[in-house]
């Protein structure tokens, strides 16, 4: 079980020894990019209006190093920059991030646009985790100004990424079963390009660029879940750096019919056998 800890720029942001940590996740996840400057431009930069960012700790274990001399084991740490400022967090050790960032928009004052980033160390990337803290913190975003036009707005590198968001939002673009609105993606991603699948202006090239083993991009090709399988189609070169601009309308429509799918898909998971 993944401890959890949520900070908000401006009251409290990051440590020294927290920004080591997400250092270790951060080369984990993508290549042609440093450490120092992703977390300049995402989470340190003066774009962004407003930030929120959960940290998820896994508790650390010794790791056994066999001497050449004598054959004894001799435990050291994973990472020496484990997390000790909270008696809740002692010996853990940060594996993964979600951050939101809420940006108003410089041309049309009554729009809010949300982007975010989330990554995890290679054997905590399984379930849905940053799922709920993203459509809370939109919720919240939406709860305070109900009155503007709220849009996530951003690139998704992750055929993962892409599915957990869109199995579990009601409304999200581009989707094989949603009407797309061309002049968003012309609005928001107008230096995008158009891919060749939908002629929607949905594609960006991203600089970095995912890890990705052969075998997961085997285990990927050979998915079957439609979400995937539809990422791949529309963005065959997700693994070279091109990303998915991804826009997700939030407001109250988006709230009640996301509650709704995710009631209809927790009774279908009790149903089966």
């Amino acid at each position: 079980m993944l401890k959890t800890q949520d900070l908000t720029q401006g009251k409290n942001w990051l440590s020294e020894a927290q920004r080591q940590q997400l250092g270790d996740v951060l080369r984990a996840c993508f290549s042609n990019v440093t450490p120092e400057h992703y977390l300049a431009e995402h989470f340190d930069s003066p774009t962004a209006d407003a930030r929120s960012l959960r940290l998820y700790y896994a508790k650390y274990t010794a790791k056994c190093t066999t001497s050449s001399t004598d054959g004894s084991c001799h435990h050291t740490s994973i990472n020496e920059h484990t997390i000790d400022d909270d008696v809740g967090r002692a010996g853990y050790k940060v594996v993964g991030f979600c951050l939101l960032s809420f940006t108003n928009d410089r041309v049309d004052k009554s729009i809010v646009i949300i982007q975010a980033s989330a990554g995890f160390l290679p054997e905590y990337r399984r379930g849905s985790h940053t799922f709920q803290f993203s459509l809370w913190q939109s919720f919240l975003c939406w709860l305070k100004q109900p009155w503007r036009k709220i849009y996530y707005a951003d690139a998704m590198l992750s055929p993962a990424m892409y599915r957990a968001t869109a199995k579990h939002c009601a409304v999200v673009w581009p989707h094989p079963q949603h009407e797309a609105p061309t002049s968003l993606f012309e609005r928001f991603n107008p230096q995008g390009q158009l891919s060749a699948h939908n002629n929607l202006r949905c594609l960006v090239e991203f600089g970095s660029h995912s890890h990705y083993s052969a075998q997961e991009i085997a285990q990927l090709k050979a998915s079957r879940a439609l979400e995937i399988q539809y990422f791949q189609t529309v963005n065959p070169n997700f693994n070279q750096g091109m990303a998915l601009f991804v826009i997700i309308p939030v407001d109250l429509r988006q709230f009640i019919k996301t509650m709704l799918k995710f009631v209809g898909l927790a009774q279908c998971s009790n149903h089966k056998p």
